[in-house]
């Protein structure tokens, strides 16, 4: 059998050992962080699911990635050791009074990105208010985009870990 060692604890690394394994490799998994990742980028990142929102900026092949990665995501969280937060309850975009014209600009962006299709439902702020109540009386209009979605990025480090620890894979 071969043995293959990864160099890097990161999110990109434990998933490579966690796939490397399930081929049937001996793997070694070195980093110089711990077990919860806290030098990984992934573990300050933002963890959002959002296709749509990344739409604005992002190449048609990136937004077309990130809505495959939706299920991926429900794949993978499915199978990790230990459970992680990951839901898919959509994203809302908000805006104060004086960013009007630049949510006007979000929205013709997305339009575009979208072959002017318009995914996105318009929240006022009764809305917002039965749906995010800690955002009652903040904003008066915003845009929610459905079948988006959050994960915990921390939780996803550490159940990495604990997948990677069962099926036998070294830590170091």
């Amino acid at each position: 059998m071969k043995h293959i060692a990864v160099l890097g604890g990161g999110l990109s690394g434990r998933f490579t050992a966690w796939g490397l394994a399930q081929q049937g490799f001996e793997v070694s998994l070195f980093d110089k962080g711990t077990r919860t990742g806290e030098q990984a980028a992934a573990y300050v990142a933002a963890a959002m699911l959002a296709p749509l929102a990344e739409s604005v900026e992002a190449t048609p092949l990136v937004v077309e990635l990130g809505r495959q990665s939706m299920d991926l995501w429900r794949d993978i969280t499915g199978r990790l050791k230990t459970p992680v937060f990951h839901q898919e309850n959509g994203s809302l975009i908000v805006w104060h009074g004086q960013d009007k014209p630049l949510s006007r600009d979000f929205q013709q962006r997305l339009s575009r990105a979208n072959q002017g299709q318009n995914p996105t439902v318009r929240w006022y702020a009764a809305d917002i208010a039965a749906h995010e109540p800690q955002l009652a009386g903040r904003f008066s209009d915003g845009l929610y985009l459905p079948g988006e979605g959050q994960l915990d990025n921390r939780q996803v480090l550490v159940s990495l870990a604990d997948t990677l620890e069962g099926i036998g894979v070294h830590c170091h």
